[in-house]
Parts: structure tokens; sequence; C-alpha cells
């Protein structure tokens, strides 16, 4: 499967050593993530395919940037990397059983630990639900199931058909997905 990865120069230089490229635990950044929310999406990689020895985080990629008219990532856009910042936009073909596809938009409700309705009905379902639940561990167990809508792309692609963000997950990105790279300088 075709998809795009934004990455370093030392990092694009790792592949083109032959090395694969993996997640440093030590370089996520503590402020900018939740390690509970990145540790869910990690055991649910695990539950498709098993990680290789070692690994612990995953590697994130795009499978759709901004809808079907802008599939990879547009070097153009804010927010890659940080201004001014060197980096380079991988296009990689990675086998598909090795991949797990989630929907960007609602991945902010795992992010943010919030239940993930599909609808204004469903919402009220569940804060009714709330009102009456007193157990915090079911109320945490309601909001987790609801996490792993993000994840049915079908419904994404019929209810939003022009304006969806597909992301990924994988273990590990080796020299043979390696299809090409563009460098850029953050924006």
């Amino acid at each position: 499967m075709k998809v795009w990865s934004i990455r370093t120069e030392a990092e694009l230089d790792t592949l083109l050593s032959g090395q694969p490229l993996r997640t440093d635990p030590s370089r996520i950044d503590p402020d900018f993530a939740r390690p509970d929310a990145y540790h869910w999406m990690a055991r649910q990689l695990a539950e498709k395919v098993a990680p290789p020895e070692g690994i612990v985080y995953p590697i994130w990629v795009w499978q759709c940037w901004s809808g079907p008219d802008r599939v990879m990532p547009d070097l153009r856009a804010r927010g890659h990397v940080a201004k001014g910042q060197a980096a380079v936009r991988l296009t990689l073909d990675i086998p598909k059983q090795l991949l797990l596809l989630s929907d960007f938009d609602t991945w902010h409700c795992v992010l943010n630990h919030h239940y993930n309705a599909v609808n204004d009905e469903d919402y009220q379902a569940f804060e009714a639900y709330l009102a009456g639940e007193t157990d915090k561990s079911a109320i945490e167990q309601k909001i987790e199931q609801s996490w792993l809508k993000i994840f049915d792309i079908d419904h994404l692609l019929t209810h939003w058909p022009n304006q969806y963000s597909i992301q990924g997950v994988t273990w590990e990105i080796l020299p043979e997905y390696l299809l090409g790279y563009q460098r850029f300088i953050g924006r």
C-alpha cells in the first residue's frame, strides 16, 4: 500500500544505509503526547501483527493526507515540522497487512480521552449513560470501546467522501519499502 511519512534527514540516512527505521521512545515529547493513547494504539496494532523484538511504539504514516484530491502530504502546508527545520517526505510501499489504518480526526478522541460518538444520537445516549453510571471502570471501558470506531475506514469514506484524513501505523519502515523521497523545509 502506498503511504507517506514525514521524517528527519537523519532518519532518511538510516533507511539509505540499509537499516530499518523504528520509533525511538526517548524522542517522544512528553508534553505533546499522552503516552497512554500511544500505548493504546500500539496494543491495537499488536493485535493485528506482532511487534518485532524490542519495539514499543509504532511509526506513523499517511495513507491519505486530506481527502481524495490531496492524498500525499502537501509540503507547502504548515505543521509537518517546526518552521525552518529540514525534513523529508518519504514515499513508501508497505504491505497492507503490516499497516493499521485509522481516521486522523477521530484519533483525537483517543488523544483527549473522549467518547467517540458517530453522531448526535450516539453522543446523547452516552451522556444518558453517564448520568446513570457510577462505576468509573465501566465508564472507562465504554469510552475505550468507542475508540475502536477510528478504524472503521468504510464508515469514514461513506459519510465524508471528500473530507477525510487517513493515518496508519506500522512497527518499522524497512529500506525496501522506500519508493522515493522529497526534501523540504518546514514552513
